[in-house]
C-alpha cells in the first residue's frame, strides 16, 4: 500500500493505475490468507479417521455376502464386489488426501511455490518493494 501510494506520488502511476494495483495486491493476499486458515485448520481427530477406514474395511468385506444373495453367479458376484469396493475404498482415499490439502505430496496443492511466484512477479513489478 505504502509503496504504491509512493509511486503514484512520485508521478510514476496514474491514480487509477495505483488503485486497480492497490486492489489486486489486497485481492491477491486475502486469498493467501484464506488459503493459510484452510492449512491451520485442525485436521479431522485420528479416532474418526481410524473408524472410517475401519468401516470402509467391514463394507468391502460384507458387499460380497450381500451381493450373492441377489446374485448366485460367482463370477458377476465378484466382478460386482470388487468394483463396489474399488470405488468406496477410492473415495475414502479421496476424503483423506483432501484432509491436508498443503503438503508436499504430489496431490497437494504447492502453497510456498504459489508465494515465492508472487513475490517474484511483485519484485518484477516494484524493483524497489521490499517486504
Amino acid at each position: 500500500g505504502n509503496f504504491v501510494a509512493r509511486l503514484r506520488d512520485k508521478g510514476i502511476l496514474s491514480d487509477g493505475e495505483s488503485i486497480m494495483i492497490a486492489q489486486e495486491i489486497k485481492i491477491l493476499t486475502q486469498i493467501f490468507g484464506t488459503m493459510e486458515s484452510i492449512r491451520d485448520t485442525p485436521t479431522v481427530p485420528f479416532v474418526y479417521f481410524q473408524f472410517c477406514n475401519w468401516m470402509a474395511l467391514v463394507y468391502c468385506l460384507t458387499v460380497p455376502a450381500a451381493i450373492a444373495t441377489h446374485d448366485t453367479y460367482y463370477t458377476s458376484c465378484s466382478l460386482f464386489s470388487f468394483f463396489a469396493a474399488l470405488a468406496f475404498l477410492g473415495i475414502n482415499q479421496m476424503g483423506n488426501l483432501l484432509q491436508e490439502p498443503f503438503g508436499l505430496g504430489p496431490n497437494d496443492m504447492p502453497l510456498e511455490r504459489w508465494g515465492q511466484v508472487l513475490e517474484h512477479e511483485l519484485y518484477q513489478l516494484f524493483p524497489g518493494f521490499k517486504f
